[in-house]
């Protein structure tokens, strides 16, 4: 069974709710403009705030405390960072070896031949 949004795009969805949190404009006045049912848009700018772990509406105007991240929420992200700065890590060696092997063969080729 189809679900209830296959007449929009994921991306449209997507690319419409980042407009209207990027833009600050209001959520009936993109609808108005598109010709959208403003209750769905609000719902794809909320799916789209939770999905990319963004603060609400009210969190972000200071009417409501923004949400705590929970303990294991926390550590995942410190291992997320961790193999993200190991891998970085790994491809600076690599790009370090790289220079060491072209900077070689630059003095190879810039002798001059006899």
């Amino acid at each position: 069974m189809p679900g209830r949004n296959n007449k929009y795009t994921p991306e449209f969805r997507e690319s419409t709710s980042k407009h209207i949190i990027e833009s600050g404009k209001s959520v009936p006045t993109v609808a108005n403009d598109l010709g959208i049912n403003k209750g769905l848009l609000y719902k794809w700018v909320q799916d789209y705030r939770r999905d990319n772990n963004l603060p609400t509406w009210a969190e972000q105007q200071g009417i409501k405390p923004m949400r705590k991240k929970s303990e294991s929420d926390l550590l995942y992200e410190k291992k997320e960072l961790e193999r993200e700065l190991k891998r970085q890590k790994k491809e600076n060696e690599d790009h370090k070896e790289t220079i060491e092997i072209l900077k070689k063969s630059l003095s190879i080729f810039a002798q001059p031949t006899k």
